[in-house]
């Protein structure tokens, strides 16, 4: 056994393209991730809409890091940075619940809507952005 290859780097690795797969699989009948671009005061995806209610759309910001799009069930948009401030394991959608959307599957931190923590190890909230629909493409705004 490679004593570099620890077997925490080996379980966060395998949780990460699980959940990255599954999310990729939410609400988008596109195999293609979404790529973030900066602009002005915020992100901008190109060629993207909004998932129907009670969905996500996984992206991945310029600094290839994970983003989730959502809609909640009631209709309410957002997108949050996917990337758990507890180990930085990826957070996943759970089903538009407003009192946990948002899991990680690694040490089951729980955020609300707004990318607040709610419950387990982490102790800050997720990044959270408001997304607009502009024509074709998303405008994402840091809140």
């Amino acid at each position: 056994m490679n004593s570099s290859f620890s077997r925490r780097a080996f379980l966060e690795g395998a949780a990460a393209t699980v959940g990255a797969a599954l999310i990729a699989g939410c609400g988008s009948g596109s195999s293609q991730t979404p790529q973030a671009k900066e602009s002005g005061q915020g992100y901008t995806l190109a060629n993207t809409q909004l998932p129907p209610n009670g969905e996500a759309i996984a992206f991945t910001f310029p600094n290839g890091k994970a983003g989730l799009l959502y809609r909640s069930k009631e209709g309410q948009s957002g997108a949050v940075s996917a990337v758990c401030t507890h180990q930085g394991c990826t957070v996943e959608w759970t089903d538009g619940n407003p009192q946990a959307a948002f899991s990680c599957p690694c040490h089951q931190s729980k955020f609300d809507l707004q990318g607040k923590q709610l419950g387990g190890p982490a102790k800050a909230p997720l990044a959270h952005y408001a997304a607009t629909q502009n024509n074709t493409d998303i405008e994402l705004k840091l809140l």
